[in-house]
């Protein structure tokens, strides 16, 4: 996988001030579905949390939220707010410090190393608390797991990523959560007719 390509890709990203490229749409489905699940005064940690279009509004009044992106140039999402801070990290290689109500991980898979996710999500089992939730979304193969480069019309560039299957990435956390529900996103998000956008809902971390 050509990490540099994947590098220069966000790193433009938080030069065109946003990072959801999956669009507005996705957003208020994903406010409106997820933010429910949010207890109240949660303390939320958003890891490879671009600019935090998702995390800040998943982040309750009275709750706190720690982002971590690789790009330094992402902080500026976070600007403003008491509530939020933000530390530059790299997800393959940052171990959490905290334990949190809820833990997200958006749309950064497909951008790892199978190793690099195994890893990941030790972390991230690691930084959910007992009785919290993590919530682990991308797109998934609709069959088996495959790796795209090729260059993106949609989005003007080249694109890199790896798309797990949806029943090896749940076994992947089922070896590290008791509880993990698949969530598939409606069709109409569906954009590409071999993978879907894909959330786990993980809860009771493994010791």
């Amino acid at each position: 996988m050509d990490k540099l390509t994947i590098r220069e890709f966000w790193k433009q990203k938080a030069q065109d001030g946003t990072t959801r490229w999956t669009g507005d749409d996705m957003l208020k489905f994903e406010l409106g579905e997820f933010g429910p699940l949010i207890p109240a005064e949660a303390s939320v940690l958003d890891l490879g949390s671009g600019m935090g279009e998702l995390s800040r509004g998943l982040t309750p009044p009275d709750g706190k939220l720690l982002a971590v992106d690789s790009e330094p140039g992402m902080a500026v999402g976070f600007d403003g707010d008491e509530r939020f801070r933000f530390e530059v990290g790299d997800v393959a290689q940052y171990r959490p410090t905290i334990v949190a109500d809820v833990v997200l991980l958006f749309g950064v898979v497909t951008h790892l190393t199978l190793g690099e996710e195994e890893t990941v999500y030790d972390s991230i089992r690691d930084a959910t608390a007992d009785d919290g939730l993590a919530i682990i979304k991308n797109q998934c193969s609709d069959a088996d797991g495959f790796e795209v480069d090729t260059m993106s019309a949609a989005l003007g560039t080249r694109y890199v990523g790896r798309y797990p299957g949806v029943g090896e990435q749940h076994d992947r956390l089922a070896g590290r959560f008791a509880s993990v529900e698949v969530y598939r996103y409606p069709l109409e998000f569906k954009k590409h007719e071999n993978s879907s956008h894909i959330a786990f809902l993980c809860r009771a971390p493994l010791s």
